[in-house]
């Protein structure tokens, strides 16, 4: 099991610098983050038509659905990366950094803000919503060499890799991608309902985040 995870960091590295060198992961993730936010943007709306009008609740459920969406497209994302791979171009070092930090990167040092009681500051807590988002994107980001190397490893190299060595493989890429992913995606779900409540309750009424803009525009006119 030792050589096993030995084998596992020293390939990591190796394929997080031949991705960092020979591929644009920050921009293909960062692609792949905006057509999740439309097939969210599209749940969400079809949730609404459906009868699903709090907004608290709508938008966490589109971010589960939007985050299907997601690991499709990192899988196919990972399946052109093979047709390009060059194992050639992949450096193995012998031993990894001890240094080395291990988990879920993207919210790491991360601090959540508490909520204020007042009704007064909910202007507030939806620019701390927004501003939390941001800080999540910028992770996530930050972390996309790593998020496809693992991936990669899991979807292509361990199949062939690890029955070459007679190791057992024991990590599926999609087991893989949940455990890189999922505190992202349940701090976005988090994020989004507390932006729908703060929102509902700044423009009673509203169903979207137009409509509330619509009622806060027609509140300024004299």
């Amino acid at each position: 099991m030792a050589k096993k995870g030995q084998w596992r960091e020293r390939a990591r590295r190796g394929v997080e610098a031949y991705f960092r060198k020979r591929s644009y992961p920050r921009f293909i993730l960062g692609a792949t983050l905006l057509l999740t936010g439309l097939a969210g943007f599209g749940i969400s709306m079809l949730l609404l038509q459906s009868g699903l009008v709090e907004m608290w609740l709508r938008y966490p459920i589109a971010v589960i659905g939007a985050y299907g969406v997601f690991l499709f497209l990192l899988r196919i994302w990972v399946q052109i990366e093979r047709m390009r791979f060059d194992p050639a171009e992949v450096v193995i070092e012998e031993t990894a950094p001890r240094s080395e930090k291990k988990g879920t990167p993207w919210l790491d040092g991360l601090q959540i803000p508490d909520i204020p009681d007042s009704d007064g500051c909910l202007p507030l807590i939806a620019v701390g919503v927004v501003l939390g988002l941001i800080v999540l994107l910028v992770m996530a980001l930050a972390g996309a060499p790593v998020l496809i190397a693992e991936v990669f490893i899991d979807a292509f190299l361990v199949g062939v890799l690890y029955r070459r060595l007679r190791l057992p493989v024991d990590e599926h890429w999609l087991g893989t991608a949940i455990r890189r992913t999922w505190l992202f995606v349940l701090g976005t779900a988090v994020l989004l309902s507390i932006g729908g409540w703060s929102l509902a309750a700044v423009a009673p009424g509203s169903q979207t985040i137009g409509a509330v803009i619509e009622y806060l525009a027609n509140k300024k006119r004299p």
